[in-house]
């Protein structure tokens, strides 16, 4: 383990709170410190809006500091849905803006092969009388309901 790292849970020991989390302020200065090890560090956040959204205006706040304090270069790449607070938080930063009906026929696309896949297996609609119409339905629904994701 990096030296920061060993530092941070041995003082964490000390002082009686080794078996709980981090708090958000002790995990940026620590983030910061192992950053600098680094010459270059690239920070990759999934699904923002899936954050409560109670706390992620804190976790913005918080990797805006660690762009400004750290010494070493840092990229963050984040990707969100448009919830309103991020956009907004995020306005200021190169975006790219990606539509989920730029990927809509592909996605139509994967899901009729699979569906038929296994249909052909007779792992779906087996037993059904209305195979048809419930093959047609099952692409209709996950279709939509994967909105483009």
């Amino acid at each position: 383990m990096l030296p920061p790292i060993v530092s941070a849970y041995t003082k964490r020991e000390t002082d009686g709170f080794a078996s709980g989390p981090l708090r958000i302020d002790e995990s940026r200065a620590l983030i910061i410190q192992l950053i600098e090890q680094y010459p270059l560090t690239t920070i990759v956040i999934d699904a923002l809006d899936e954050c409560d959204p109670e706390r992620r205006g804190d976790l913005l706040e918080t990797l805006e500091s660690i762009l400004k304090e750290s010494l070493s270069l840092v990229k963050i790449f984040i990707s969100s849905r448009d919830d309103q607070d991020i956009v907004l938080h995020l306005r200021d930063y190169p975006n790219l803006d990606l539509s989920s009906e730029k990927n809509r026929d592909d996605i139509s696309l994967f899901i009729n092969t699979e569906v038929h896949s296994l249909i052909k297996k007779r792992r779906l609609l087996a037993y059904s009388m209305n195979r048809e119409d419930l093959k047609m339905k099952i692409i209709e629904q996950v279709t939509k309901k994967a909105d483009g994701m």
